[in-house]
Formats: C-alpha cells, structure tokens, sequence
C-alpha cells in the first residue's frame, strides 16, 4: 500500500495528513494539527507524527510539503516562523528521494479544479472562462497568492510573494493608514494591512484617531493579548457589536482585501476565476458578502467592466491546502 505524507506548515499550525493511494485525496488515514511554534523544526513535529502514525522511516511512497515562505533550490525560510526547512533533510529524515516543498498558495491553487459546489461560496458569478487562469489569495497569518495556468500537461500551480507588494491606499483614511504605518515600517506591503498580523495595525491606527467607540473591556483585552487578532475579530462578528472600532477594522480589513483580490486578478489575468481563502475570510461569509468587498474588487477605471466578469469565490472548505497538496501527491506518482 503506497502511503502519501501530506504537510500544511503555515506560521500558526501545522498540519499533517498522511493518506494511501487506494483511498485517495479525500480521505486521510491518519491526520494531526500540531502549534507551528510549540516546535523548533518541521523535523520534530515529522518524528512525533509518524511515531503516532506508527509509520517508520522508508515506509512512505512519496511527500508534499506546502510551505509559508518562498521555496528557492529546495529550501525554505519559513515566513513568520524562525524555520528553516531543507529538502534534502527532509529526504534523510524521512529516507526517500520523493519529497516535494511548496509553496502554500501554491498547494491551495492544485486543489481549485476539484473543489466541490459545497467547498465555496459564489461572491460574484461573473463570465468565467473554462480553460483561464484562475488565481488564489488567502489571508491567514499572513497574505498568500498564487495562481494555476491550464496547460498541455494539465494545470500547473504557480506561487508568488504579492501579499509583500506595496499597499496602495484607497480614499482619504486609508492614505491615512499608509501614512501612520510608514513612521513604523520602512516598507508597508498589503500584508501589513491585510492578514493576521495586519488586523493588530489596522485596529491602533483606529484607535489613535478617537472617531470611534472603544468597548473598555475589549480594548483591554486587546492590549493583554499575546495575539489581539482573534479578539479584534471575535468582537466584531459579535451579534451586540458592542465595539463599533472593531466592526470599523473588519470593514477595512474587507475593503483591502477587495482590492488586492483585484489587483491579483489583472496582473494574471484570472479570467477563470479568483478565489479567497486562508483563515480569516472563511469565518465571515456576510462580511464578504457585503457590496464593499466586491466594489473594492471592481474599482480600476478602465478595467472595471473586466473585473465584473471575472467570477470571485470564498473558499470555505477548511483543509484545502491539505486537500490541494495531496491532489498533486496522487497525480504525480
């Protein structure tokens, strides 16, 4: 039985799947999330897994590894996280020579031609083209994209950096934003603005401008919190919206995103579709959903009437990077 070892290594989690040819990419027979920071290397989080798997060393076909960071000559310096992973270490741990490092975009991108109607959420139904480029943009710790090109040999997944482009502000407060943020960071990039660790920024630069109501608690547990983030975002989704700065943040957050999902989209020319995924948009389907989202999306002078029928998607199934590396584990024998 050929045994696939499947990896999702972002800066929060870890995910680890492990699956046998005769089942297939849906169903893993043995899987575990594990804290990316709870560990000092991919190598220890692999020992404790395939110890727990009872799988020893050789006894693996193949493994895919999709990776937070720019892989470059089968290595990765793992973004917001102090790893540095190496194939062929990777390779003697593991005692095979199939070892594939990706990027993480990259492995979501494998997984969009076999996401299922229940896997997303239509944001705009568009014109698409059967054979275009489809692109990928995923806020999570970070902000990730790719895109997947259809080809001769079927599709192939292509990662970038764009979520370190420059921001590019929109309207007078988000000129504000830059501004505020440039006294910070000598470069401020979308991500800065428009992922987990960008949320923090966006709820201070807020703040510092005293137009909106504070909830006391909240803002205290803000400034407690080791990762404000969930607590920005919690409060809010909340149903008593008891701090109005909060909903402010996200309905920023969402305008940005907009317009990197649109920025995205021109530069690879997804006329195929784009999708948003990674761990904050999933949570909230209304606020994605909301006019703003997509207006962001659309507004680009001349190419607005292309942008409207470019079909947008929410990806809201939870392991598609899972998913997607082992879509490219099982048809890469």
């Amino acid at each position: 039985m050929e045994k696939i070892l499947v990896g999702d290594i972002g800066g929060t989690k870890t995910r680890l799947h492990l699956f046998d040819r005769d089942h297939g990419p849906d169903a893993p027979i043995a899987s575990q999330t594990y804290a990316s920071r709870d560990f000092d290397s991919l190598e220890a989080i692999l020992q404790s897994f395939l110890e727990a798997s009872h799988v020893s060393g050789g006894a693996l076909h193949r493994a895919v590894f999709g990776i937070a960071g720019p892989v470059v000559g089968g290595r990765v310096e793992v973004t917001n996280l102090p790893w540095v992973i190496e194939k062929s270490n990777l390779a003697r741990r593991l005692r095979m020579d199939r070892v594939a490092l990706l990027n993480d975009l990259q492995t979501v991108a494998y997984a969009l031609p076999h996401l299922e109607p229940d896997d997303r959420i239509v944001l705009n139904a568009g014109r698409p083209e059967s054979d275009g480029t489809r692109a990928v943009i995923a806020p999570g710790t970070g902000l990730g994209e790719a895109f997947l090109v259809n080809g001769p040999q079927g599709p192939t997944a292509h990662p970038t950096e764009g979520g370190h482009v420059s921001f590019a502000p929109r309207g007078e407060i988000q000129i504000q934003l830059l501004r505020h943020l440039s006294r910070q960071f000598e470069h401020v990039s979308f991500e800065r603005v428009c992922s987990g660790i960008g949320i923090p920024h966006l709820y201070h630069f807020f703040h510092s401008l005293n137009q909106y109501k504070v909830s006391a608690a909240i803002h205290d547990q803000i400034t407690g919190a080791e990762d404000p983030t969930p607590v920005i975002v919690d409060a809010a989704l909340a149903q008593s919206a008891t701090c109005p700065l909060c909903v402010q943040v996200l309905h920023t957050f969402v305008e940005i995103l907009g317009a990197a999902a649109g920025n995205l989209a021109l530069k690879v020319a997804a006329m195929g579709g784009v999708y948003v995924t990674g761990g904050i948009p999933p949570r909230m389907p209304e606020q994605m959903r909301d006019p703003r989202f997509m207006a962001a999306f659309t507004a680009k002078g001349r190419m607005t009437d292309l942008l409207r029928n470019i079909p947008v998607f929410l990806v809201t199934r939870p392991d598609v990077g899972v998913f997607g590396a082992a879509c490219y584990g099982f048809s890469n024998p």
